[in-house]
């Protein structure tokens, strides 16, 4: 049953209208929607991304850890596309305690 819900799950997310990505309470990417990479490969931000998901980012912590504290939060991100052009990426989200997961949606401005 569980998996059949988190199939379910990631149908409903793949199919959304707007950039979606699932993290865990570390902040690893556990899902991204086709939208949010499509998105990513446009604006050639993948590595930029990466780098501040992966990497000890005061920010990125800082962001996780009010989502989780207080269940939801909104933060803005800089990133740097190919060209080394600053792109805006706003993140808000909302913390899924008893999975332990965190949902958000991304908005871009270039």
């Amino acid at each position: 049953m569980e998996s059949q819900l988190s199939l379910m799950i990631e149908e409903l997310f793949q199919h959304a209208s707007e950039q979606t990505v699932i993290f865990n309470c570390a902040g690893k990417i556990q899902f991204m929607n086709d939208k949010m990479v499509d998105t990513l490969q446009q604006l050639n931000l993948q590595s930029s991304f990466s780098e501040l998901t992966e990497q000890n980012n005061e920010k990125w912590h800082s962001f996780i850890q009010t989502m989780t504290q207080d269940i939801s939060a909104r933060a803005i991100f800089y990133l740097s596309d190919a060209s080394n052009e600053k792109v805006i990426m706003e993140l808000s989200g909302y913390y899924l305690k008893e999975k332990q997961l965190i949902f958000s949606r991304a908005q871009f401005t270039v």
